[in-house]
């Protein structure tokens, strides 16, 4: 009556800045995540890191994402939160933090439904005033297909 679910990933690219540029820093990306489920509920958690994005030193991202899931017979439904930061030498770390709450309905053999809402808010700029433009909104509908 227990599924678990292990997973991790590690790569790293050579880079150059620019088209024909000089060699930047090698990029480096790790993850990691798990899931256990049982009686229907599933609950999961991962965390990712990006280190010298692009080639460029000290541009980095941190991600984490947890969540938990209920389904029985042909319907689930669920929530997750996620939040990232980026980090970059002489400006403001970026952060930004992300709910959804959604659920699918098995309509078929290959066919599924599903629909939820996406809240996100981010600070795209320090000022107060021109925060509420890294607030949004997103309902979403739509069907799956596999075959």
């Amino acid at each position: 009556g227990v599924d678990v679910a292990l997973s991790a990933v590690y790569q790293e690219a050579e880079t150059t800045l620019g088209v024909g540029g000089p060699s930047g820093e090698d990029q480096s990306e790790y993850a990691f995540g798990a899931s256990v489920g049982f009686f229907g509920f599933t609950v999961g958690a991962g965390y990712g890191v990006d280190r010298d994005i692009g080639g460029v030193a000290d541009v980095d991202s941190d991600q984490w994402s947890a969540g938990v899931k209920y389904g029985m017979g042909p319907w689930s439904v669920g929530v997750q939160y996620a939040s990232q930061t980026n980090e970059a030498p002489g400006v403001a770390d970026f952060d930004m933090d992300t709910w959804v709450i959604g659920g699918t309905y098995v309509l078929g053999p290959g066919i599924t439904a599903f629909g939820g809402l996406q809240i996100d808010d981010n600070d795209l700029a320090a000022s107060t005033a021109t925060r509420m433009a890294g607030k949004t909104n997103t309902f979403f509908i739509g069907t799956a297909l596999s075959f």
